[in-house]
């Protein structure tokens, strides 16, 4: 008796202008973020950790469902940038039942603020990232994040 609603449908395209502008920008983490770093977890990342993972994201996404093109972000791409963090670790347990044992899966929660030059190429990858999610474990609900312009 109940009818479930399709969720809405988003848009997103790769803006590739890498002329830059200053601009004071937020990342709000929703729900807890895994960030794999050289095959560890971390919770200490820096700007580009956290472009490169939208960036890998974007590129697996698209060569699985949509049109890829072989575009790259390189570090010259990147200026520095001023970033503020205000984050907590917070852990969930689950159970693995193929491991028969329990689990913690834990994540960063909390806000960025990243301040600098930022060109509509970067700004677009970031914005992909409240879409498609960042980080690991978006199947897990993990890594659902909030981008704006501050």
């Amino acid at each position: 008796s109940e009818v479930l609603n399709l969720p809405e449908r988003k848009l997103w395209t790769l803006d590739r202008e890498i002329q830059t502008s200053k601009k004071k920008i937020k990342i709000d983490l929703l729900t807890p973020l895994r960030m794999k770093i050289d095959g560890k977890y971390k919770s200490d990342f820096d700007y580009k950790d956290l472009i490169f993972a939208a960036f890998n994201k974007v590129k697996i996404i698209s060569k699985m469902y949509g049109k890829y093109d072989r575009f790259y972000i390189a570090d010259w791409h990147i200026k520095p940038k001023t970033v503020k963090k205000d984050l907590n670790w917070k852990d969930y347990k689950r159970y693995s039942s193929r491991q028969k044992a329990e689990m913690f899966l834990g994540g960063n929660v909390g806000n960025i603020i990243i301040d600098g030059e930022f060109s509509d190429l970067e700004i677009s990858i970031l914005k992909s990232a409240e879409i498609f999610g960042l980080g690991k474990n978006t199947s897990f609900g993990f890594g659902l994040v909030k981008v704006s312009e501050i």
